[in-house]
């Protein structure tokens, strides 16, 4: 109506009204595509995450190290070493039990791990583990199959350096919270 007002015929408007529908139907075009696009990758997504076992983040309790009074440093530990040792163990098969050869399978383990498991982080609880399990599986395969022998493959590897936490310093209310959350029994107020 301005226009009109103006004295300006709509004739001469005409082109610019056929250029504006034109970009108002690649923009509508567009819109339709990039919703079906975004249909379409939620999809995926949803179909991605219930194929997932994991279904959500598990939730654990913080550590009770006070992180701005400890840090990080290397230590020399030992130097950098790898042990690799095969062994062959024949199952013989004059009045053997099936135990008798896991007996000596496990053993062989635990000397292997020894040396290792008294120096190392996890300590001398993970070779009686590591010994039993390796017995209760040898024990299995023994009584179910025929077994001609064992072989033991055994590695070990050491490294120079140690990230080591100085100074250990615990925070009194993280410690608190986390045994709260550790044993909810035994709670300390």
């Amino acid at each position: 109506r301005e226009l009109d007002n103006l004295d300006i015929g709509t004739d001469k408007l005409e082109p610019m009204v056929t250029e504006m529908q034109k970009v108002m139907n690649k923009i509508a075009s567009c819109a339709l595509a990039y919703g079906q696009t975004a249909l379409t990758v939620i999809k995926a997504v949803e179909d991605l995450k219930s194929s997932q076992e994991q279904k959500t983040i598990g939730v654990s309790v913080e550590s009770p190290l006070d992180y701005s009074a400890s840090s990080v440093v290397q230590f020399p530990l030992a130097f950098d070493s790898m042990t690799f040792d095969v062994q062959y163990i024949r199952n013989e098969s004059n009045d053997q039990s099936d135990s008798s050869h896991a007996k000596s399978v496990s053993a062989m383990k635990s000397n292997k791990k020894e040396g290792v498991a008294k120096g190392s982080v996890k300590g001398e609880n993970s070779t009686e583990i590591s010994a039993s399990s390796t017995h209760e599986t040898v024990t299995k395969q023994t009584s179910n199959h025929k077994i001609e022998g064992t072989i033991v493959i055994t590695a070990n590897c050491t490294h120079k350096n140690a990230d080591i936490i100085e100074p250990f310093r615990i925070n009194p209310e993280k410690a608190v919270a986390a045994w709260n959350y550790t044993f909810p029994k035994d709670k300390i107020d």
